[in-house]
């Protein structure tokens, strides 16, 4: 009887032993992703030595923790360099000056598990050109989908494709000219920029200082060979797709815009868009010209965020006391072209209505009065100084000044929730939308 007392007393030992050694073994959470230092994403002219830092790695169960350091020239082909146990930073001398570098940190615990951080960038001090198609992403968004832009430049030459030189530094200037205003400011998270490294033969534009000047450049961007006071521009659309889709994730043109540079100094602009959703803006980068709303900035704000991404319309007036309902040609076609528009869903900015019951607009002042009190309409609009109206007295889409107005700023959000797979709230919308230079400056009645 004793014996078996202590038989079974043995096994209920030897059964919790086992038990706890299973509970001391557990294999914990991986370790979390680090947060990148130095150097800073995507700065340029990094001198060597090169030293590379980041966080401290935590962990569950403070189990032993190791770091690799990962390098690759396109983002893609990625060659593992250094490792350590302990130390939190690399330094790197044997990399090519002059060159853009992507970088990042594997973390590994001891058993094997491992998180890998956020991508960063930056470039070797020395003299290095991009390669014509090679591609450089400005932004990463952080929220939804990403909405993605890629920015293109014709009649950029070689010399202009230096690592920080002519060609990237009025990309950079191209997309934080989206950011001056809102609503773009407040959801620069949703973006993507990128931008596609042209190379031109020669510098500027077809018909840029007079009617018969003709340049080799990529996407052959051209001026009114007509009127040397049109803003009528074009290009090779097709060579302009087919450089967008070198950019990650950027196969459907319907969903993304593209800013076409143009390296030219005649003061013009003019975006090409589509109802599919597809455009291409055409924004001369040195318009010579001291008028503050025709500058590189306030183009792009009117032809790229403007007409290309919230596909508005314009505001301003070509005859000031006409009817878009005349019985004329040109009114005809332009009726014909403002129907069309309406009814794919774009001109969120105009209306064929005044009555404050009917007007599109109307949900803005009517659910919002305090709010939107400033919203009204004002006749004048789509270049018709009669029997067309506008939600503001003035906006970017009249002057290129940097404000849009409500029901334009409501577009824009609309596409960006769109874009990003996300669901549109009127109610967030409002909730969210912020005033910037308001009240606009030169008011247009």
């Amino acid at each position: 009887m004793k014996t078996i007392k202590i038989t079974f007393i043995f096994i209920a030992l030897f059964i919790s032993f086992i038990s706890c050694e299973k509970e001391n073994t557990a294999i914990p959470e991986p370790p979390s992703p680090v947060q990148l230092f130095t150097p800073k994403d995507q700065a340029i002219n990094v001198t060597f030595p090169i030293e590379l830092s980041w966080e401290k790695a935590s962990s569950t169960n403070n189990e032993r923790i190791s770091y690799r350091v990962y390098f690759s020239k396109n983002n893609q082909d990625w060659i593992y360099i250094a490792s350590g146990k302990n130390s939190l930073t690399v330094t790197e001398e044997n990399l090519d000056p002059g060159t853009l570098y992507y970088w990042k940190v594997e973390t590994i615990d001891a058993y094997k598990q491992s998180s890998v951080s956020e991508t960063h960038s930056f470039t070797t001090a020395g003299k290095h050109y991009y390669k014509d198609g090679e591609v450089l992403q400005l932004q990463h968004s952080t929220k939804g989908n990403g909405v993605n832009i890629v920015i293109l430049g014709d009649g950029f030459i070689k010399e202009d494709l230096e690592v920080g030189g002519t060609y990237e530094n009025y990309a950079r200037k191209a997309m934080e000219a989206f950011f001056l205003t809102e609503p773009y400011l407040s959801y620069r998270e949703y973006f993507n920029f990128y931008t596609v490294f042209a190379e031109s033969n020669e510098r500027g534009a077809d018909y840029e200082n007079n009617l018969t000047e003709v340049k080799d450049t990529k996407f052959n961007a051209s001026y009114d060979n007509t009127n040397m006071s049109s803003t009528y521009m074009k290009a090779n659309n097709n060579k302009c797709w087919e450089y967008c889709k070198m950019a990650p994730n950027c196969d459907d043109i319907d969903k993304t815009l593209v800013v076409l540079m143009v390296n030219a100094s005649r003061v013009a602009g003019y975006c090409h868009f589509w109802i599919q959703g597809r455009a291409i803006a055409l924004c001369p980068v040195k318009p010579k010209t001291t008028a503050f709303n025709k500058q590189f900035e306030n183009t792009v704000l009117h032809e790229a965020g403007g007409h290309g991404f919230a596909k508005l319309a314009d505001e301003y007036l070509k005859y000031a006391k006409k009817s878009i309902n005349a019985n004329d040609a040109t009114a005809i076609s332009d009726k014909k072209n403002l129907e069309a528009g309406l009814k794919g869903g774009m001109f969120a900015n105009v209306d064929t209505t005044n009555h404050p019951d009917r007007v599109k607009w109307r949900e803005l002042y009517q659910k919002y009065p305090e709010k939107y009190k400033y919203v009204r309409s004002v006749e004048g609009a789509y270049y018709y100084g009669l029997d067309m109206f506008r939600p503001e007295p003035n906006s970017c889409m009249i002057n290129n000044i940097k404000y849009y107005n409500a029901p334009s700023r409501m577009a824009i959000v609309k596409r960006i929730k769109f874009l990003a797979g996300e669901t549109f709230s009127l109610e967030d919308f409002v909730a969210n939308d912020k005033l910037l230079n308001f009240p606009p400056q030169n008011e247009v009645e």
